[in-house]
C-alpha cells in the first residue's frame, strides 16, 4: 500500500515554504527575476525558517511544456 512507502510524520502539521526560482514561475514571483537572485533566495529561505517552516521546497526547474532543462 502507498502508506507503507511514506515516512511516518506523526500527527504534527508541517509548514512548507516554497522558493519559486524560475523566471516563468506561475505565481509571477520568480526570484531569478530580481537583481540579486542568490541573495533574494537566501533572504527568503531564512525568512521561511524564522517564520517556522519545517520544509523548504526549492523550485529551480520549470515544468512548463517546452521549458529548457536546468
Amino acid at each position: 500500500m502507498l502508506r507503507d512507502l511514506l515516512p511516518n510524520l506523526g500527527n504534527q502539521t508541517y509548514i512548507m515554504g516554497i522558493l519559486n526560482l524560475t523566471a516563468d514561475s506561475f505565481s509571477g514571483d520568480g526570484l531569478l527575476q530580481q537583481g540579486k537572485p542568490l541573495q533574494a533566495a537566501i533572504t527568503q529561505a531564512r525568512g521561511f525558517a524564522a517564520d517556522g517552516a519545517h520544509i523548504l521546497d526549492v523550485g529551480a526547474e520549470s515544468t512548463r511544456p517546452g521549458a529548457a532543462p536546468v
